[in-house]
């Protein structure tokens, strides 16, 4: 059968078996790094964002830093204090 000329991957179709925001996050991963690998167009949708189909390496990333920086509802917002390691480890 031929190549799909383009992927749709959907973050509803991620949950597929576990709903869980992390193992939908990494499936997405998972095939973001495989649709670079196989040279196919893909678009990426999250709640609230979608990438149009595109191909290529600008596409990936950004891709993955949707999927990094995605916040997870489920957490309280990170402290802003720093650690007393970091350069100027002052404490907010």
């Amino acid at each position: 059968a031929p190549a799909a000329a383009s992927l749709a991957l959907d973050w509803q179709a991620a949950a597929a078996g576990n709903p869980d925001t992390e193992a939908r996050l990494s499936r997405l991963c998972a095939w973001v790094l495989e649709a670079e690998r196989r040279g196919v167009a893909f678009s990426l949708t999250l709640p609230g964002t979608r990438l149009e189909s595109e191909l290529g390496e600008h596409q990936t990333r950004r891709a993955l830093e949707l999927l990094a920086c995605y916040e997870r509802p489920d957490l309280p917002p990170a402290s802003r204090r720093r650690w007393p390691w970091m350069p100027g480890g002052s404490r907010e």
